[in-house]
């Protein structure tokens, strides 16, 4: 892939998580606690689709590209692990969020939801402009 198209993927994804962030902290600021984990949760899948994109792979499932994350980026080390364990933790609030009808999310879920996505993606910054 040149460096055009890893550009132009990078500025995607971290526009559209960026976007993502700002709308889980709006909603959070309206009481919608649940909507903004889901909203910091699609977050997340912006950042990883675009790495598996780098590596010319992607998954049909959300698993699929947490799995793969894991594989690509964590078991060869540019990642730490805390990362994958936090995508796998964002995913399984985001089902209770957005599939369990008496599941309460609170503000303190959000906020740490929130602040552990900008985590993730200011790490990832850092990573492409090492490598990009």
């Amino acid at each position: 892939m040149n460096k055009k198209i890893e550009k132009q993927i990078i500025e995607e994804m971290v526009e559209s998580a960026s976007e993502r962030i700002g709308s889980a902290k709006l909603l959070a600021k309206f009481g919608n606690f649940r909507d903004s984990i889901s909203r910091a949760y699609y977050a997340n899948v912006d950042i990883l689709r675009g790495l598996l994109e780098l590596e010319d792979t992607y998954a049909k499932t959300h698993k699929g590209m947490i799995d793969k994350f894991y594989l690509l980026y964590v078991k060869t080390g540019k990642f730490d692990k805390k990362f994958h364990n936090f995508v796998v933790k964002a995913e399984m609030l985001r089902k209770d969020a957005d599939y369990s009808p008496k599941f309460v999310a609170t503000i303190d879920m959000v906020e740490n939801a929130i602040e552990k996505t900008e985590m993730f993606l200011t790490e990832v910054k850092k990573y492409l402009d090492k490598v990009v």
